[in-house]
């Protein structure tokens, strides 16, 4: 009996010395598990990147359609108008103001003195393409932040025999489903950070890059009249091939 009972004593002893006396992991081994963790993270991170851009320029595709959409509702109400006093260049506060579009993250105070100086963007809204990190918001004046620009034709150019800065009407369009109503913005140089309201061939030249953003791997998202939704390359741009797409009448 006693010796069976040192055996289980001498048993228990050595299992604790075992454990009291497990080695860890070694440097080698930590090495091999973090190189392990790299080696998957360069792996997934282009993926996720990629996931992320493609959802980001499908958010800006359906910010566009909806602004799109909401300019037939407008015109509608307006007596076929873009603008019921005129061309204007602050066309989301037009949206804004009136409620057709309500979801546009932080805003500023319409009331409050211009001062002309960026506010912060908070989050994302229908004016502004999540893609694209620069975006246009100062109070009074752009209160509704935003980052799209609308073709400035539709704006200000009126069609031959029409005052100038004749309202827009959307029957003046002859080709809608040829021509481009808004745009991904590129950044404006008068303002580092900040983006274009308007622009066209006309006012700004025929290197379209210079006002059409490409924030989605150097792709524009593109709305035409009839709401229907592009998407080109720098190269395509800047071909000429989409200059006459900025023209509202024939």
């Amino acid at each position: 009996m006693a010796a069976r009972t040192n055996r289980k004593s001498e048993i228990r002893r050595r299992t604790l010395v075992r454990t009291r006396t497990r080695p860890g992991f070694t440097l080698i081994e930590l090495l091999v598990v973090v190189a392990i963790i790299a080696l998957l993270v360069a792996i997934l991170l282009p993926s996720l990147q990629e996931a992320r851009a493609l959802a980001e320029a499908a958010v800006c595709g359906v910010n566009l359609k909806q602004i799109g959409t909401v300019w037939h509702l407008y015109v509608q109400d307006y007596d076929g108008s873009f603008f019921g006093s005129g061309g204007a260049d602050n066309w989301m506060d037009a949206l804004y103001s009136l409620s057709y579009i309500t979801t546009v993250g932080f805003a500023g105070d319409p009331n409050a003195p211009y001062t002309g100086v960026l506010l912060p963007r908070t989050r994302e809204g229908t004016f502004l393409c999540p893609g694209n990190p620069n975006y246009r918001c100062s109070d009074r004046y752009y209160y509704a932040p935003f980052n799209y620009a609308m073709n400035w034709n539709i704006c200000f150019w009126a069609p031959p025999n029409k005052a100038p800065y004749y309202s827009y009407r959307l029957l003046d369009i002859y080709n809608p489903s040829n021509t481009i109503l808004h745009f991904d913005s590129a950044e404006w140089p008068g303002v580092p950070g900040s983006v274009y309201a308007t622009a066209s061939p006309q006012i700004y030249g025929p290197i379209i890059t210079t006002y059409v953003g490409t924030p989605h791997d150097d792709r524009a998202n593109i709305i035409m009249v009839d709401t229907h939704v592009e998407t080109a390359s720098e190269e395509e741009l800047d071909s000429g091939a989409w200059l006459p797409r900025f023209r509202t009448y024939e």
